[in-house]
């Protein structure tokens, strides 16, 4: 049995920049001052143009770069289950790369107005985000970190940090960003081949952010369910997708290997209080034996531990069962949280598919920490607006052949219904399920009602919005 006792938190240091010293070797500097830093060399020859957006090999959108006068005017949008981001972009920079002015315009992905702005000018670092208008000295080289951005501010980032020493920056507005080498690839589109790197960005998240160079022209960017690629090589996508969730899943399983413990035997937490939730209150101290994957037994304090046993002092505290998730949309960091947090079985209620069969493989096989994981059979209709997750049907036929192709496969408690579903599909789409044993439950489709729904055989409406659009707001 592995049980993951102990996760290491990460701290990222901010520190007031205007206290960093110039990297060893370096003079310093004040980015953007007049006089002191070369002009912009320009754009990068070979480097593409357009990028297209893609989610699990469909694609949704687009990244525009047009070069201008010391930087670049940047134009990103895509729109995947009718949302997504609009920005506009203008980025001036410095001879090392740097940014000096940054400008970002346009819409977040459920709507938000955004209107950034950073501005660098003799040591002054001046920036506007939601967060409000603030400003710093800046001594030595630093990069800005947008609050919004395309994906385009990777190649800036990262063109920048390969000049560094050790590919290492200050970021504004506190912290550092970096970059690490992974492979080289060879990607083509058959008629054309390149040869590039993959690297991770750390500093602006939780996890690594993972790109492609195509040496310091940007390629794209990829994670297993969405990238963005150098047009015409679309290709690619699965593959290289298939390469991020191997990258992600490595970095989870060294973590795993320093914070995991393996017990061969049964484990006694002693001295530890039990919620009854029928007194609605906590017990007197006992001691829980956990064997495999079952609590085995709650003993009174003074039963001996036995033969084979590993014991744990709980030291009075409340012990609580593992916690159920009920709407997760699972992927390889928020399955390490949960564990983290205590969530040992969640409900995922709709994804890509094939990136969930290779995230349960690697929960299931013990290389990734990770919840028990009962799955939604996600099936969506054909619109200008749809999901692209699970199955994408164009007709009746096709939504209750997916029931069955479901069924068929096992591992599917439930069929979700979702937004683009034509209502007239759906008495059928329900009769599938019920015939292969199967609950029923999903948004409430355009064009139909949460009381047409319950009446077609619903066993679940998820999301109270969806309930609140048909019986509580009128338009």
């Amino acid at each position: 049995m592995a049980t993951l006792l102990r996760l290491a938190g990460i701290a990222v240091l901010v520190t007031g920049l205007a206290a960093c010293e110039p990297p060893v070797g370096r003079p310093a500097q004040t980015a953007g001052a007049t006089g002191q830093a070369p002009q912009w060399a320009g754009p990068v020859e070979h480097e593409a143009a357009s990028f297209t957006v893609l989610t699990g090999g469909t694609p949704i959108g687009a990244v525009q770069v047009t070069p201008q006068e010391n930087g670049y005017a940047i134009f990103y949008e895509f729109r995947n289950n009718g949302r997504g981001p609009t920005f506009n972009e203008s980025v001036i920079l410095d001879g090392h790369g740097l940014p000096v002015h940054w400008s970002i315009e346009g819409a977040t992905t459920f709507g938000n107005a955004v209107d950034e702005l950073f501005h660098l000018e003799d040591g002054r670092a001046f920036w506007r985000d939601t967060t409000g208008e603030t400003g710093m000295d800046v001594t030595g080289r630093a990069i800005y970190a947008p609050q919004n951005s395309s994906p385009y501010s990777l190649a800036i980032t990262a063109r920048a940090l390969m000049a560094a020493d050790g590919n290492v920056l200050a970021a504004i507005p506190g912290g550092e960003v970096r970059i690490e080498e992974i492979e080289r690839l060879t990607v083509s589109n058959g008629s054309d081949t390149r040869e590039i790197t993959s690297w991770a960005l750390t500093g602006l998240g939780l996890n690594p952010t993972y790109f492609l160079m195509d040496g310091e022209a940007f390629f794209g960017v990829i994670s297993p369910s969405f990238a963005v690629l150098a047009e015409g090589f679309e290709g690619e996508d699965e593959r290289l997708r298939a390469l991020a969730a191997e990258y992600g899943a490595s970095r989870f399983e060294a973590i795993q290997s320093r914070v995991a413990h393996e017990f061969d035997g049964p484990v006694r937490v002693r001295n530890v209080r039990v919620f009854d939730p029928l007194a609605e209150a906590l017990g007197e101290p006992v001691s829980v034996v956990v064997e495999g994957n079952r609590i085995a037994a709650i003993d009174p304090l003074e039963v001996p531990s036995r033969a084979g046993e590993v014991e744990i002092d709980g030291g009075g505290g409340s012990l609580l069962p593992g916690l159920f998730e009920m709407h997760a949309h699972m992927g390889e960091a928020s399955a390490f949280l949960n564990i983290a947090a205590g969530i040992t079985s969640a409900r995922d209620m709709g994804n890509n598919n094939a990136v969930l069969d290779q995230l349960v493989d690697n929960i299931e096989a013990g290389r990734v920490a990770g919840p028990r994981l009962y799955r939604s059979a996600f099936i969506e209709g054909r619109s200008p607006f749809n999901s692209n997750n699970g199955v994408v049907a164009e007709s009746e036929e096709e939504a209750v052949q997916a029931v069955h192709d479901y069924a068929d496969r096992g591992g599917f408690h439930q069929i979700k219904i979702y937004n683009s579903m034509r209502p007239e599909w759906i008495p059928a789409v329900i009769a599938a399920a019920r015939e292969r044993g199967l609950r029923v439950t999903g948004h409430i489709p355009a064009f139909t009602n949460a009381d047409a729904m319950i009446e077609a055989g619903y066993d679940e409406i998820v999301h109270i919005n969806q309930l609140m659009l048909g019986w509580v707001l009128e338009f």
